[in-house]
């Protein structure tokens, strides 16, 4: 298990860089590195923050007191992961990246 962290400097917020840059660290904690749990925290009023790990798919994992906030932590196993990228098609959908010529 790893604990994912990240900051951006105030003119690059917005922009939907944590987001991308954190699913890259997910890919490659899950998918190259093995790992069953990855997990982050945050201080309880950064909205921002949780937002970010909420798209990403990870599910609250509890609280504690933090230096001036309470932390809210949160987790992602690689199994939620995976299917979170990779849904399952409904039944009939032709496959990926494959045109139906009808």
């Amino acid at each position: 298990m790893i604990e994912l962290l990240y900051a951006l400097a105030p003119g690059f917020t917005g922009q939907g860089l944590a987001t991308e840059m954190a699913a890259a660290v997910l890919d490659l904690a899950f998918e190259e590195r093995g790992l069953a749990l990855v997990r982050a925290s945050t201080d309880a009023p950064n909205l921002a923050s949780i937002r970010v790990l909420e798209r990403l798919g990870m599910t609250p994992a509890g609280e504690s007191p933090g230096p001036r906030w309470p932390q809210l932590h949160f987790q992602l196993s690689r199994e939620r992961w995976r299917a979170l990228r990779d849904p399952p098609l409904p039944p009939g959908d032709p496959t990926p990246g494959i045109t139906d010529p009808r």
